[in-house]
């Protein structure tokens, strides 16, 4: 069973006491509707009252149904740290703006290859 609960890929970037009794995992895709929902509606609540209070540590693992998901994950990815976590909540609030987007690209056309990378 830990095989199965362990992540491919990334490390993972858990959120709240790591003595938490309750480990949730989520596998979610930005374009999935029911997803967004969940991310935006039911996830904070269950962050406020459980994973501050330490009831719950809580895991997101990005999820891949098609190549728009793995582009945003991609474009989370290149930005890094928290900027990670704010291009990837920008998608499932409704997306990034032209402006925002064509910024990200820019960053990502004067930065350092993929490759190169750590």
């Amino acid at each position: 069973m830990p095989k199965l609960l362990a992540p491919a890929g990334l490390p993972d970037t858990p959120i709240g006491s790591i003595s938490a009794p309750v480990t949730l995992i989520e596998y979610s895709p930005p374009t999935c509707s029911h997803c967004v929902e969940y991310r935006t509606r039911v996830a904070p609540r269950i962050h406020a009252e459980f994973v501050t209070t330490g009831k719950v540590r809580s895991i997101f693992r990005p999820f891949v149904r098609h190549n728009v998901d793995l582009v945003i994950f991609m474009l989370g990815e290149w930005q890094g740290g928290t900027k990670r976590e704010e291009v990837i909540a920008s998608f499932y609030r409704g997306g990034m703006s032209f402006d925002e987007m064509k910024a990200v690209i820019t960053s990502l056309e004067t930065s350092q290859n993929w490759s190169e990378r750590k």
